[in-house]
């Protein structure tokens, strides 16, 4: 990126070695049939709340979480709309997309994970490498809406009795699970003591339920469409999709 950078500015820079690095933007692009399927799926997103979650703003098509955090902040947005944002404002000095990219685009959901400054306090980012820096973004979106599709209580508690250490223990987390169906994420949380309600979502988690599924009370249907859409990189696989 010096490199790069000092051949653009026709400048010499300083080495790499004398930089400091204070932000990294880690962005993923999930292909989804329309622009509909990329706003359903925001709709999802905005309630994700718990955790390391906290849904900070919202703006149009577009959820933060966490977006004043020095040490990570996530982002979801339909690019698209974004894309064409950009392109009306006369100040915008950009790459040009034509209709046809913009139309592509529509079915774009990206996910925007921000490392920032308190991150780099903690970690040198000399000995980062691509895939440690893609792993970041794999567990702070994965949380959200990875895992396996579960369809009934019946699934989700085989599943949660599979995962916990006794049947006690499975028994409780299922129990604190209905709990959250009937009485909402914020309400249930009030029922349990720190360490036990920390317990009962660590095995939930375990047993493949989701911030998104534990946040709604529910298995969220159109998680499974996030979960399968196609992750692209370049226009020619946008376009080939």
């Amino acid at each position: 990126m010096v490199d790069y950078l000092s051949a653009r500015l026709g400048v010499e820079l300083p080495p790499a070695h004398l930089w400091i690095v204070s932000r990294i933007d880690v962005t993923g692009n999930l292909e989804l049939g329309s622009l509909a399927e990329v706003r359903q799926s925001l709709a999802i997103l905005r309630n994700i709340e718990g955790g390391r979650y906290r849904v900070s703003q919202q703006a149009g098509d577009t959820v933060y979480w966490s977006h004043l955090s020095k040490m990570r902040s996530g982002k979801a947005y339909a690019k698209g709309p974004h894309l064409r944002h950009l392109m009306k404002n006369p100040k915008y000095t950009g790459c040009s997309y034509s209709a046809q990219d913009i139309e592509h685009a529509d079915r774009l959901l990206r996910l925007e994970l921000k490392i920032g400054r308190e991150w780099f306090s903690r970690n040198n980012w000399r000995e980062l490498s691509p895939s440690s820096i893609r792993d970041e973004w794999e567990k702070y979106f994965g949380r959200m809406i990875g895992g396996a599709e579960m369809v009934t209580d019946d699934d989700i508690q085989k599943r949660v009795m599979a995962c916990a250490k006794t049947e006690g223990q499975g028994r409780a987390a299922f129990g604190c699970w209905v709990m959250i169906k009937a009485e909402g994420w914020e309400r249930a949380r009030g029922f349990f003591a720190k360490t036990s309600w920390y317990r009962h979502l660590e095995i939930l988690r375990a047993a493949g339920l989701r911030d998104a599924d534990i946040s709604a009370g529910q298995v969220v249907p159109l998680r499974r469409r996030i979960l399968e859409a196609q992750m692209v990189t370049t226009w020619d696989q946008l376009r080939a999709a």
